[in-house]
């Protein structure tokens, strides 16, 4: 587990220093949106995310228990901008027949966010191809700062990492923690 350090701040002026930079970041209208919860709220992937539109006035959308199809299926009736999903569910959408798929609408969807695991290229070229240009990567974000990868930036360096996001000091060591290029 990872101990993040209280603050003196209460929960509204903690949120407004944080909230801000990641809805920049991750190209996030303010009251424009619908977010669509797939995982516990205990987690801190979706919960910060559900947090952060949740502070920009979007909608949320929660699921009770995970299944793709359902999924889809909530994506299309409510016009879901906005979801935080692990690659492992890529890889259960991905076994739903494209027949299928093809029944729900989700031309509304603007970021993908997905952390938690590696995703391997070929898994997020196929997540690409079905419904756009929608994916955001990120990692280390559990031990308060991390890398971002937009859109775009995949696409032109597909495996990559990213950058460091809004704050994030990102320093590569080797085995014995010595700085490298």
């Amino acid at each position: 587990g990872v101990v993040v350090p209280p603050t003196d701040l209460g929960p509204e002026e903690d949120a407004n220093g944080w909230v801000p930079p990641f809805a920049t970041a991750f190209d996030f209208v303010p009251f424009e949106g619908v977010h669509l919860v797939t995982g516990p709220l205990y987690h801190r992937g979706p919960g910060i995310w559900a947090l952060v539109t949740l502070h920009l006035g979007h909608t949320i959308v929660l699921m009770s228990k995970f299944d793709p199809a359902k999924m889809l299926e909530l994506i299309d009736r409510h016009k879901v901008t906005s979801s935080h999903i692990v690659p492992t569910v890529f890889l259960r959408m991905l076994q739903i027949p494209e027949e299928r798929r093809a029944r729900y609408d989700t031309s509304s969807l603007q970021q993908i966010l997905h952390a938690a695991a590696p995703c391997p290229v070929h898994v997020k070229r196929a997540m690409i191809d079905w419904l756009g240009p929608v994916l955001w990567e990120y990692y280390g974000s559990t031990e308060g700062g991390g890398t971002m990868v937009r859109p775009e930036e995949f696409q032109a360096h597909p495996g990559s990492v990213g950058r460091p996001w809004p704050g994030a000091k990102i320093r590569i060591t080797d085995e014995h923690r010595r700085p490298l290029p």
